[in-house]
């Protein structure tokens, strides 16, 4: 189930901390930085801050965490704003803010989603790493559709011009869609077809129980591991482009029907199917049912973040970063 609690937004010194895997894509790792020095920029025009950093050791590290309600900033009995200032985690200075602009909530979500979007799409990564690899030849064009869209994804990561990069991830976005609506129609069908019979000790070496579910689990297999891979992918379009409350409802929908086609039957029927590589051919079901509650949680997160819905915002500083030249 998804988490009730409304989420935090953290955002320590180097963004990338975050989501260790966004080093290997040079777009994520660059935008997550721009607009972590577009919120530090917001920062260093509030009266009171730079004020206090200016009285703290400008190589240390702090955390300066502020409480919204909605899209304002909470205010004592005097009109004055609050943010705290953390060190090791124990707070060290109290600043009363006379003013704050709506745009830090907006730059500092612009952070929280995009990194809830790439955790989504690192934790299918994870999960997909465990499936065997797609055939080079596939068993149609439902397949190809969400390869081109990877293809497509790929291409825009390493455009160098907003604009080419922005028409492929829309090409992309467009692919995938495609491929993964086709994919999860077809999955639902090919695990109700995947043999249905009682387990004994003997079906897992090689009896003809075990040759038939091995042939009818192959295409569930494809058919799972793709939509995996298409909505990986998805997430990180939607990263690129900014459009988090679109994303939570397009990921949501697509759990949601994954979860639609009987990943539990799955996961028993997998059983028959024999050995591979030494792994056990259940796991790659397992492995998923362990972790979309983990998945639907980040994805609540996500529109909680985007609709301005979370408990505070903690930005790690260095006090010399807040009294230095804008850049």
């Amino acid at each position: 189930m998804a988490q009730d609690l409304r989420p935090s937004i953290k955002i320590p010194l180097v963004p990338q901390a975050l989501v260790p895997e966004v080093l290997a894509s040079r777009i994520q790792s660059e935008s997550l930085n721009d607009r972590r020095n577009v919120l530090i920029n917001e920062l260093r025009c509030i009266y009171g801050i730079p004020e206090v950093a200016s009285t703290m050791k400008a190589q240390e590290l702090y955390t300066i965490v502020l409480k919204p309600e909605g899209s304002y900033m909470q205010i004592d009995s005097a009109g004055y704003f609050q943010a705290v200032w953390r060190k090791n985690g124990k707070i060290v200075q109290h600043t009363r803010l006379q003013e704050v602009k709506p745009s830090i909530v907006k730059a500092a979500s612009a952070i929280g989603t995009q990194v809830m979007l790439i955790s989504i799409a690192m934790q299918l990564n994870r999960i997909e790493k465990r499936l065997t690899n797609l055939e080079k030849e596939f068993h149609n064009d439902r397949i190809s559709e969400i390869k081109a869209g990877i293809s497509i994804y790929n291409q825009a990561i390493e455009a160098n011009h907003k604009d080419s990069r922005l028409g492929l991830v829309m090409a992309a976005i467009q692919e995938l869609t495609r491929g993964i609506e086709k994919n999860l129609t077809s999955l639902k069908q090919q695990i109700e077809n995947t043999p249905d019979i009682k387990i004994d000790l003997f079906d897992n070496w090689g009896s003809n129980k075990s040759a038939e579910a091995n042939e009818k689990f192959k295409m569930a297999e494809e058919s799972f591991q793709a939509s995996l891979m298409g909505i990986q992918t998805l997430a990180e379009c939607y990263a690129i482009i900014d459009e988090p409350r679109v994303a939570s409802t397009v990921l949501k929908s697509y759990i949601e029907k994954i979860n639609f086609c009987g990943i539990e039957s799955a996961a028993k029927k997998a059983r028959l199917v024999p050995y591979k590589n030494g792994s056990l051919p259940e796991i790659m079901w397992i492995s998923y049912l362990d972790n979309r509650d983990t998945i639907s949680s980040r994805i609540e997160n996500c529109r909680s973040i985007a609709n301005n819905r979370f408990e505070c915002i903690e930005i790690q500083v260095k006090p010399e970063e807040l009294i230095g030249e804008f850049q």
